[in-house]
């Protein structure tokens, strides 16, 4: 549920599609300080499937009063997960993601949400993993531009024996403020950050075989581009921090797939309303699902 204050522009908004999939297993949750956060709500089956937002929002400050220990006004806390399969699991995996990270970054901050979505998806009363079994906690390490260390890993010698029918996801997480925030992230999905006049700069690496292979000097088919070396389960997630006003830009690789970045870059700049900023990106998408947060810093 998205609650709107009248007298308040919106600071942040998402949108997510089904695409033509079955499931609309994409999702984005979103909250700035101080407001009530708004997460995407489940598609029903009659949803429009091609092209069409199955779901958008804002999220504007309210009028609350600050008290010394409230947040800074500017705080924001936003992720887009995307469900791996068009099932109904990977659908409520993705929804859980990205609420529970922006629930725990703001709080603690993008890297501990990413660890908070994992321990998370490892309760046995989550319905994307009815036998429990627990997995090792994530590892990180930070940057101030994505390096060396938050490239892509390699895949675990053991990826091929999980036979347990568990959900999972990838996602990406951004939390802070105008004057610092972060941005932690598993598998490819995407954040971009918008200066007043530069173009879009990519924050992340997408975390895929193909680009494993490439950045070693190694040919790689594009289709190895599809299958992720990290997701909410399993493997470490990169880090990256920033400064400034501008503007955030969370993708799906529905969104970033389907474009390129001059024309990201074009939509997020253009568009002042961030939910319509939103809407514009997921538009682009072609059959897949998709997820989109724009989230300004100012």
């Amino acid at each position: 549920m998205t609650v709107l204050f009248p007298t308040a522009l919106p600071t942040a908004g998402w949108a997510t599609t089904r695409g033509s999939r079955r499931v609309a297993a994409d999702a984005a949750a979103v909250r700035t300080s101080p407001s009530t956060p708004a997460f995407n709500a489940p598609t029903s089956p009659n949803t429009p499937a091609l092209n069409a937002p199955t779901a958008a929002g804002s999220a504007a400050p309210g009028p609350t009063a600050p008290s010394p220990s409230a947040p800074s006004p500017t705080a924001f806390a936003a992720a887009v997960a995307d469900g791996i399969g068009d099932t109904e699991a990977a659908a409520s995996a993705a929804r859980f993601a990205a609420a529970e990270a922006v629930d725990a970054a703001w709080r603690a901050g993008a890297s501990e949400a990413m660890e908070d979505v994992r321990r998370g998806l490892h309760l046995t009363t989550h319905p994307t993993n009815p036998l429990g079994i627990p997995l090792p906690r994530p590892t990180a390490e930070t940057s101030p531009l994505p390096s060396a260390a938050t490239l892509p890993q390699p895949p675990a010698r053991d990826a091929g024996r999980d036979l347990t029918p568990r959900a999972d996801t990838t996602l990406v997480v951004a939390s802070g403020t105008t004057h610092h925030w972060s941005v932690a992230w598993v598998g490819d999905c995407r954040a971009y950050f918008l200066g007043d006049t530069d173009p879009a700069t990519l924050l992340t690496t997408d975390h895929t075989i193909g680009r494993y292979l490439r950045d070693r000097g190694v040919p790689a088919n594009p289709r190895l581009d599809l299958v992720v070396t990290t997701t909410a389960r399993k493997g470490g997630h990169g880090v990256v921090h920033g400064s400034g006003p501008g503007r955030l830009v969370l993708l799906t690789n529905g969104v970033h797939r389907a474009t390129d970045q001059a024309t990201i870059t074009h939509l997020a700049r253009t568009t002042t309303d961030p939910a319509e900023a939103a809407r514009a990106l997921v538009a682009l998408t072609q059959d897949d699902n998709a997820a989109a947060v724009v989230v300004d810093l100012r």
